[in-house]
């Protein structure tokens, strides 16, 4: 009878729960030993801005104080871009292509940042939408100095070589990680939506 009234009543909070952020938006993270599974129930908040824009995100991404992960493109669309994240105080910037299809735009990447001469780790070991050779990619981690001004011009060489030159305008979201999976080594983790961004670039 216990086991049916325990069952019952984590039903009944999962209910809630989805209700809750159907209604209010955030972040489920199912985190465990191997890492996390996330679901969003609302639209991650993109900012369009221009050079002097990204300069002010980099400057805030350093201090890590209301986000620490930013997302940036060239372009409107999700799945282009690359990501920034900061780690051990430093930023890493994670461009990613698809192993088996973009071998000749790996290399084509890593010989023009190459003069930067940040270091580059590089791993195959990632699956991006199904866990088949058709979906692996390779994923370049580039370790970036603690400098907002080098930072950004790293962003700009970047997007240039994957999206084309003389991009004037840059789409960018952003957000904490500390108030999802990080620091958890197992459980539920539940994130509300926020908008960390519009304290540097205004609300939208």
């Amino acid at each position: 009878m216990l086991k049916w009234i325990l069952l019952i009543s984590t039903a009944v909070i999962l209910v809630v729960v989805w209700a809750y952020l159907r209604m209010r938006g955030g972040t489920v993270y199912i985190v465990n030993d191997h890492g996390f599974v996330a679901h969003s129930f609302s639209k991650p908040v993109v900012h369009q801005t221009d050079r002097e824009g990204v300069s002010k995100v980099t400057e805030r991404l350093l201090k890590g104080d209301i986000y620490d992960m930013v997302w940036v493109s060239g372009v409107n669309d999700e799945f282009t871009g690359f990501m920034l994240t900061l780690e051990s105080g430093n930023p890493v910037a994670d461009v990613m292509f698809k192993t088996l299809s973009e071998g000749k735009e790996i290399l084509a990447f890593k010989e023009s940042l190459h003069h930067f001469g940040y270091k580059l780790d590089e791993s195959a070991d990632g699956f991006n939408g199904a866990l088949d050779e058709a979906h692996r990619v390779t994923s370049l981690d580039y370790t970036l100095p603690k400098d907002a001004a080098k930072v950004t011009e790293f962003i700009l060489a970047a997007i240039e070589k994957l999206q084309g030159p003389n991009h004037k305008t840059f789409y960018l979201n952003a957000m904490l990680m500390a108030n999802g999976p990080v620091g958890k080594s197992s459980g539920v983790v539940i994130a509300p939506a926020s908008d960390p961004l519009s304290e540097v670039l205004g609300s939208k």
